[in-house]
């Protein structure tokens, strides 16, 4: 029997806003500093924990790096600032880089089991394939449909294509509200 399919988190355009810039001060704070900017948002939607996903991007060659937390406990604010500075560390990106990069933030709905992955809506879920401590993970990608998504992160979980058939892989559905800078 397959769960309920999950929904993208509801965030108001303003907060969408305010995480990107949080994401940039953090950033930048962390180049100049080795700390994340101090304070806490007064918006309660961002005193609430939620997955995400940041990714940096150059101009010149698209994305170069990216942090993931699939499972928060922290507000959604303090897990964004640790995601910016993990995914430009990753990307090791150069303090004269920073004005010129991009950044895009998916935030995620809790991680769904499913039976039937073939609920898996293309553009809207994103998808976890599971197998002992092998785990791979896709983002949603409207340009592909399931079954290719399901492969990928089979893929990324050093699966074979198909694996997601087997019953031993356990696979799992998240939705994304994904946004960007510019």
């Amino acid at each position: 029997m397959a769960l309920t399919p999950p929904t993208p988190p509801a965030f108001e355009e303003r907060d969408r806003r305010e995480l990107l810039r949080i994401a940039r001060a953090s950033i930048r704070e962390h180049f100049l500093t080795g700390m994340l900017p101090l304070g806490t948002p007064h918006r309660q939607a961002l005193l609430e924990p939620c997955g995400a996903v940041v990714q940096i991007h150059r101009p010149d060659s698209g994305l170069c790096g990216q942090a993931l937390e699939l499972a928060p406990t922290d507000p959604i604010f303090l897990t964004i600032e640790k995601l910016a500075v993990a995914a430009t560390e990753r990307a090791e990106i150069a303090p004269d880089e920073i004005p010129s990069i991009k950044i895009s933030i998916a935030l995620l709905s809790p991680i769904a089991a499913t039976s039937d992955p073939t609920t898996l809506v293309p553009g809207l879920h994103g998808v976890v394939v599971t197998r002992g401590p092998r785990r791979g993970i896709c983002l949603p990608d409207a340009t592909r449909d399931g079954a290719a998504l399901l492969d990928d992160a089979c893929a990324h979980a050093a699966m074979q294509p198909g694996a997601w058939r087997d019953e031993r892989v356990e696979v799992a559905l998240f939705a994304a509200l994904l946004f960007s800078e510019g």
